[in-house]
Order: C-alpha cells, then structure tokens, then sequence
C-alpha cells in the first residue's frame, strides 16, 4: 500500500524519537552505574526527563476503521515535538559530557 507523504513523516519521526528516548535511557542507565557522581547526576536528570515525558504520554488502544486495534495519542498531551526532541537530545550530551569529565 502506498503511504501518503505526511504520514510517513510522523512514522520516521517516531522512530526517531523512540530512538532518541532509546538511547538516552540506556546512556543514563550507565551513567547511574558509574562511579562519577557528576555523571550519576546527570543520569538521574535523564531518567527524570524520560519519566516526565512518559507520564505527559496517554497512549490508550483503540479501534482503527478495519475493526482492529491501535494505539492513538492524545494530542492534549503531546505538547511541542520538536522542545522535547531537543530536551532528549540535550540530555544525552550533557550525560556524555559528565561522563567523559568524571573519567
């Protein structure tokens, strides 16, 4: 089937953005790990961002028109996209940023 253009933008953007989120939990995570409590600072700050977003996030199943189920967002609770893509990915420098220094 042949996607529409617009859709197939919000498709790759999620995907970025579940990588993003992605790799900020796993960099956070090994920070938390660490000895550096600079870097483990850091980590908490991003585990907190994740938690943040996931709590603003309602995704609830429901009927799609072929009867079947899927999970929709509430636009009420995405907010502006492009800030918290830019709060992830600030969050994964400065980790890595504290984690080089701490070394």
């Amino acid at each position: 089937e042949i996607i529409p253009v617009a859709n197939w933008e919000c498709v790759r953007e999620g995907i970025d953005d579940y990588r993003y989120m992605l790799t900020l939990k796993k960099i956070a995570q090994a920070a938390l790990a660490g000895k550096s409590p600079v870097a483990r600072q850091a980590g908490e700050a991003g585990m907190k961002l994740l938690k943040d977003i996931s709590d603003r996030t309602d995704l609830r199943p429901a009927m799609n028109d072929s009867g079947g189920s899927e999970f929709v967002m509430d636009p009420k609770y995405m907010g502006d996209m492009d800030a918290e893509r830019t709060r992830v990915i600030e969050a994964i420098l400065n980790i890595r940023s504290k984690t080089k220094k701490g070394q």
